[in-house]
C-alpha cells in the first residue's frame, strides 16, 4: 500500500535509488527494467525525480510472458547492462527468468534493486549467491516459505494460517 501514496513512494524510491548509486558505478549507463505494476511505479518515480533517463527504462506488462513483448524482443542488444527493479524479491523466479532472456539477447542482468528482500535462503536449498551478489535492498525481511505438500495437512486441519502472495500484485 505504501506505493499508492505519493509521499511514501517518493521517500522509498529516493532511498532505493541512493542505495543503488552507492553500489553501481556509472548508474546512468544502465538500463532499468520493471515487470510488475509495483516495479513500474518505482521506475516511474525514478523518472519523475529525474534520477534516470526515460529512454533507458523498460516497463513491461506481463509477468508471465514479458519475453514475448515486442519491445523487449527489439530493445536489448549485446553488451547492454541491466538493473531489474522490484518492490519485493521472494523466490528469485522472475530474476532467473529475466536473466535467461537477457542472455539470449547478449545483455547482462548486472544488478537488482528492491525495496524488500524477502528471500528465505533455506527454502528448497537453492543457491541464491548469484542473486544476493547483485542485490541492493532498503529493507531485508526474511519471509519463511513452505512447499504446499509439506504443509497441506496442517492447512486442512486449520493448524496453520498461511497468507499467499499474488506474484502479480505482491499483495495477499
Amino acid at each position: 500500500d505504501l506505493l499508492r501514496y505519493f509521499e511514501s513512494l517518493k521517500y522509498l524510491t529516493s532511498d532505493l535509488f541512493q542505495e543503488l548509486k552507492t553500489k553501481v558505478i556509472d548508474i546512468h549507463n544502465f538500463f532499468f527494467v520493471g515487470i510488475t505494476a509495483s516495479s513500474q511505479k518505482i521506475i516511474q518515480s525514478f523518472i519523475d525525480n529525474e534520477d534516470v533517463d526515460p529512454e533507458k527504462c523498460m516497463l513491461l506488462n506481463n509477468y508471465f510472458s514479458f519475453e514475448k513483448e515486442q519491445r523487449f524482443v527489439d530493445y536489448f542488444k549485446k553488451g547492454d547492462q541491466v538493473i531489474l527493479i522490484c518492490d519485493v524479491i521472494s523466490t528469485g523466479y522472475m530474476v532467473n527468468k529475466l536473466e535467461i532472456q537477457l542472455k539470449r539477447h547478449g545483455a547482462n542482468l548486472a544488478h537488482i534493486g528492491v525495496l524488500v528482500d524477502a528471500i528465505d535462503i533455506k527454502f528448497k536449498n537453492l543457491d541464491y549467491k548469484n542473486i544476493k551478489d547483485k542485490l541492493t535492498t532498503i529493507y531485508p525481511f526474511v519471509m519463511k516459505k513452505f512447499e504446499r505438500s509439506d504443509i497441506s495437512k496442517l492447512l486442512q486441519d486449520k493448524q496453520l494460517n498461511v497468507i499467499r502472495i499474488n506474484p502479480l500484485s505482491n499483495t495477499p
